[in-house]
């Protein structure tokens, strides 16, 4: 990444994303994230930008992550719990791929 690039990171209010945050910081590279928890604390003093991870709005997703460079998807499940299911999970991948690809 080059000084200035815009970078979108799923869950860098959160561990795995946070440290790729960090790093993508360290390089000089602007950072959104998209997060299902808007009200998490952000650890790095407003230096990330945050948009809303609404599985139901792939258009809402495309805008978020137009002007990226590049995208790193954290988004996963440990567990099946009621309506959140692993087959559920991939196809929630699915359009975050689709939604860079058509930003």
């Amino acid at each position: 990444m080059s000084h200035g690039d815009h970078a979108i990171v799923t869950g860098a209010f959160s561990y795995t994303g946070g440290y790729i945050a960090k790093r993508l910081l360290e390089c000089g590279a602007r950072v959104t994230t998209l997060t299902r928890h808007p009200d998490v604390r952000d650890a790095f003093g407003g230096l990330v930008a945050s948009a809303s991870l609404q599985f139901t709005d792939k258009r809402a997703l495309t805008q978020a992550m137009r002007g990226a460079r590049v995208f790193f998807n954290t988004y996963w499940i440990r567990f099946e719990r009621g309506e959140t299911t692993f087959e559920g999970a991939v196809e929630n991948s699915k359009m975050l791929f689709e939604a860079a690809i058509d930003a």
